[in-house]
């Protein structure tokens, strides 16, 4: 319930009257109770206003008690006693227990009213919601809410820019709180106009006379615009002239940055940025934006063109905006700058240069705007960007001139001047010889030139302690030993980079005093003999003789050769040349007067044999036991000694050979070697023999150019009796080996009966090509059989002859130990559905055997194994299966096989009989057909083709279960080869 205005500074007064019980007692009463639509006593109020409850009764004995206060100090007024307490209302006070309670006095019997407190509560918030710092244009959602109030607000408003939002409030009732929510929501696009509006949110409530609001101010970003960015400044001027860019960011919220780039690289202003902020005040509330200026100053220079001047204008968001200047030109007068020359003297500026050198200088524009051209004065050159003055061997007469090099353009003229100080000398006139004899005199001029002026003096070559000072030379009673070269040297100080420098001059001047050799010839070095290893330096070797004019020399060799000059510069020491007596002559003519003179001295040379043939006293054939002389001619120094090879195998003697040497020496020795072939052997034929010369200088070898041949009777080559053991079933190949010369015949011989087979004779290659000297014969046993095992023979004769020991003997010995031997003797006989096998047990190969029987009938694809793991009786028993069921009217087909640790043996025969009636069969090779009576007769021809195909369906099962080895074993140089085989 609530109540009207007129209510509100009033207070709720309650009475409890307590009603008498049989005429002394009574009920409390509060008073102002109102009974709420759920039966509950409620005493109404306002949050924040006061509270009177008052309770009656007749009974003096009466409490009020409110939030564990108690009330009980009693009043009377018209025969009823009462009670009360006032409360300022708070929200807490809400639902509240009021209890009043009464006594009664004669009996003591209590009683007791109830009621609850129920007030009007204002809000417990009023709030405002949504985002106020907004980009430009974007949406956004304004909430006005009102919370915890009762009854409902009488109006919650939304106030946008102080335009209220003509939107009905939502209300929302809360079961649990008893109070109400209302809200006003409304959602805009948000422009820059918006900066700065005031956003309420408002609530009021008449009954309580409250109300209560939110507000917020809304900041609009935007900025920069294209529009309002701009940057200021020249694009050209002169050279030197200071301008101002400036740049700037128009309206933006907020403040927005300023970035300068010079190309693609950032510059920093000295200065900061200017910055205006600006305000606009309205009814209610106030805008505020900004506006940015900076400025760049530059001062022009001609690296500037070209230059792209960029200002970036930051804003908000990461919005930018970005506007540039290119420099266009800037313009200024020619720079001239001389290149190529480096001494220039520091006070005089003149460019210092020796005679001789070139002048090359280049005049070089270095800059100019508007583009000119560059001048170089005579002899120089013209050009666009350079000029150039080149002299090339400059002389002296170059001294002192002047040189300039200009350029001019609409901003001015620009000149250099250059004077060159060209440095000469000291030059001196050409020297000559002067020719006189001994005791004359003579007087020898030096005329020198230089710059700066040099000091000239005389030296005598070869002796530094006489200086004769001065441009004159004065000899008088001249002797040989004032005869020679004589030095005029000059020296100034010339200017460099580094520093004063001395440049020498000297010229030599010739005093020829003329005489004989007379005595004085002599060798250097003084030697009478020289020993030298072949190919090692010869030591130069001189021919001396005091004489003037210089004598002529010649050298004469015992070869032959001669040579001539002082000097004897031979290279590397030959054998063939150089050795023996070597004689110079040294002669000169001394005014048309002949001299002559000789020395001598002697050279050995040591160097390696050298063979000029090895021969054999040939004749077409030997026989063995002939004699045979093999002879080598070698020369060396020192002597050498001889060495005898056979076939590359040095020659050992005593033996059938012998040797002998003989050797004469002067310069360098001469040796003739024997070699001695007492008694030719076989061995010897198509020999060759090596001749070896050695001494400490080396060897040399040399081959005969011929080769013996020699006949002989054919033998072994190697041993004459081999043994073999092997099992039955394996194979091999027996190989004899023997020498002959010619080609032998081979017999071959088993148990001394010859072989039925001829066995052909070859050359046996694995000798290295010794020629038509060893041959082989082979006999090949592919499946051995117990009847094959004994002795076999290989005899050889030639037309030569042949000897008893000719024969190589084989002995082939039986092995009884490896795989079981082949089952023998299969018998079957067949009745309607089934068949009697049986077989005869062989050696089982020394170890523990069994047995798989095989049967097969002409089904295509059918192939049955069985009974397995048969046991063996012993070797020699007949060993029985019945196999059963088989299928009546049809021919079967009977094998077996045996089997130890070693391998797997098939029997190699098939036997065979038909269902349709008894019938007994002996065994028969594969492919045999069988012939009992017609009606078989007649059956196997017609399968006989499908037994083909069975017999290799088996055979082919077979080989896949039988372990197959094989081998080849190669005994020396036998060539003796074996194996195992199933077959």
């Amino acid at each position: 319930m609530t109540f009207g205005l007129h209510d509100a500074l009033c207070f709720v007064i309650f009475i409890l009257t307590v009603g008498k019980l049989q005429g002394q007692s009574q009920v409390p009463v509060i008073e102002g109770v109102v009974i709420s639509q759920d039966g509950r006593q409620e005493v109404h109020g306002y949050e924040g206003r006061s509270v009177t409850v008052t309770c009656t009764s007749e009974l003096d004995k009466l409490t009020l008690m409110y939030n564990n206060t108690y009330n009980n100090e009693t009043t009377l007024n018209n025969g009823s006693y009462s009670v009360n307490f006032t409360i300022m209302a708070v929200r807490g006070d809400d639902g509240q227990n009021i209890t009043c309670q009464s006594v009664n006095s004669t009996d003591g019997e209590e009683y007791e009213s109830w009621a609850v407190i129920y007030l009007s509560l204002k809000p417990t918030d009023v709030r405002l919601e949504g985002v106020f710092t907004v980009e430009e244009n974007d949406t956004v959602t304004f909430t006005c809410t009102s919370i915890g109030s009762r009854p409902a607000p009488d109006g919650t408003m939304l106030y946008i820019n102080n335009a209220v939002v003509n939107k009905s409030s939502t209300v929302v009732y809360d079961n649990t709180t008893d109070t109400y929510t209302a809200s006003v929501t409304e959602t805009r696009m948000i422009g820059r106009g918006y900066n700065g509006v005031p956003v309420f949110c408002y609530m009021a409530m008449i009954n309580l006379s409250h109300t209560s609001f939110d507000n917020k101010r809304l900041d609009v970003h935007y900025g920069p615009d294209v529009n309002q960015v701009y940057l200021t400044g020249s694009t050209s001027g002169d050279e030197g002239y200071t301008e101002t860019y400036k740049c700037s960011t128009g309206n933006t919220n907020p403040n927005a940055t300023i970035l300068w780039f010079n190309g693609s690289v950032e510059f920093f202003p000295p200065n900061p940025p200017d910055v205006v902020e600006y305000k606009s005040t309205q009814a209610f509330y106030t805008r505020k934006w900004f506006s940015s200026s900076q400025e760049w100053k530059i001062k022009f220079s001609r690296y500037h063109k070209g230059t792209v001047i960029k200002c970036v204008v930051l804003g908000t968001n990461n919005r930018s905006v970005t506007v540039t200047k290119t420099i266009s030109d800037i313009y200024y007068k020619p720079e001239l700058e001389i290149t190529g020359h480096q001494l220039i003297d520091n006070v005089t500026g003149h460019y210092i240069i020796n005679e001789g050198e070139t002048l090359n200088l280049t005049c070089r524009l270095l800059g100019a705007n508007p583009m000119t051209t560059v001048t170089f004065s005579s002899p120089g050159t013209s050009g666009t960007t350079t000029a150039s003055l080149i002299i090339p061997d400059i002389k002296y007469h170059h001294d002192r001139d002047y040189f300039t090099c200009s350029s001019s353009n609409s901003a001015g003229y620009t000149g250099i001047t250059i004077r060159l100080d060209v440095q000469y000398g000291p030059h001196i006139s050409y020297g000559r010889s002067y020719y006189l004899e001994e005791g004359g005199n003579i007087t020898v001029e030096c005329r020198v030139e230089s710059n700066p002026p040099a000091t000239v003096w005389w030296e005598k070559e070869g002796d530094n302690s006489t200086r004769y000072n001065g441009n004159m030379l004065d000899l008088t009673s001249a002797n040989r030993d004032q005869g020679g070269s004589y030095i005029c040297f000059a020296a100034s100080d010339r200017k460099y980079e580094s520093g004063i420098t001395e440049v020498l001059s000297n010229r030599t001047f010739v005093v020829d005093v003329q005489y004989g050799p007379g005595s004085s010839i002599r060798l250097s070095p003084n030697i009478t003999s020289i020993e030298l290893d072949t190919g090692t330096q010869v030591p130069v070797i001189k021919c001396i003789a005091d004489c003037n004019p210089e004598c002529q020399y010649t050298w004469y060799f015992t070869s032959g050769m001669i040579k001539t000059g002082s000097e004897l510069n031979l290279g590397n020491a030959s054998s063939y040349w150089h050795i023996g007596e070597v004689k110079c002559k040294a002669q000169n003519n001394v005014f048309r007067t002949e001299y002559t003179t000789y020395i001598n001295f002697t050279m050995y040379i040591r160097h390696p044999p050298s063979i000029d043939k090895v021969d054999i006293n040939s004749i077409n054939w030997y026989s063995e036991g002939s004699e045979i002389r093999v002879t080598c001619d070698v020369k060396s120094y020192p002597q050498a000694n001889i060495t005898w090879y056979r076939n590359n195998m040095e020659v050992i003697t005593p033996d059938s050979y012998y040797t002998n040497e003989t050797t004469t020496c002067q310069y360098d020795c001469s040796t003739k070697g024997v070699l001695t072939i007492e008694h030719a052997e076989c061995l010897d034929h198509r020999s060759h023999y090596t001749c070896k010369a050695e001494n400490i200088m080396g060897k040399t070898v040399m081959e005969s150019l011929n080769r013996v041949s020699i006949q002989c009777y054919a033998r072994p080559a190697h041993d004459n009796v081999y043994n073999f053991t092997l099992r039955e079933g394996e194979g091999i190949n027996l190989t004899a080996n023997y020498i002959s010369i010619p080609t032998p015949n081979v017999n071959w011989y088993f148990k001394r009966t010859p072989t039925s087979k001829n066995r052909r004779v070859y050359l046996d290659s694995s000798y290295g090509g010794q020629d038509n000297f060893y041959y082989i014969s082979q006999y090949e046993i592919k499946d051995i059989r117990s009847y094959d095992f004994g002795q076999y023979l290989a005899v050889a004769n030639s037309y030569v002859g042949n000897v008893t020991d000719s024969t190589i003997i084989f002995n082939i010995f039986q092995d009884k130990t490896g795989w079981p031997l082949r089952p023998f003797g299969l018998e079957v006989s067949c009745t309607e559905n089934s068949a009697d096998f049986s077989w005869i047990s062989a050696y089982n190969g020394g170890s523990k055997q069994t047995f798989t029987a095989y049967h097969s009938y002409f089904k295509p694809g059918n192939n049955i194994r069985g009974p397995q793991e048969i046991t063996d009786t012993g070797e020699g028993t007949r060993i029985k299966v019945n196999i059963q069921p088989l299928e009546t009217g049809y021919p079967f087909f009977f094998t077996v096989s045996a089997q130890n640790i070693n391998g797997t043996t098939e029997s190699g025969t098939y036997v065979n009989c038909s269902t349709s009636k008894t019938e007994t069969s002996s065994p028969k090779p594969r492919g045999q057909k069988s012939s009992n009576n017609a009606g078989v007769i007649a059956g196997a021809v017609i399968g006989a083709i499908l037994f083909i195909a069975v017999v290799a369906v088996v055979g082919f099962i077979v080989a896949k279960r039988t372990k197959k080895v094989k081998g080849n074993v190669k005994f020396a140089d036998l060539h003796l080869s074996f194996y195992k085989s199933k077959d």
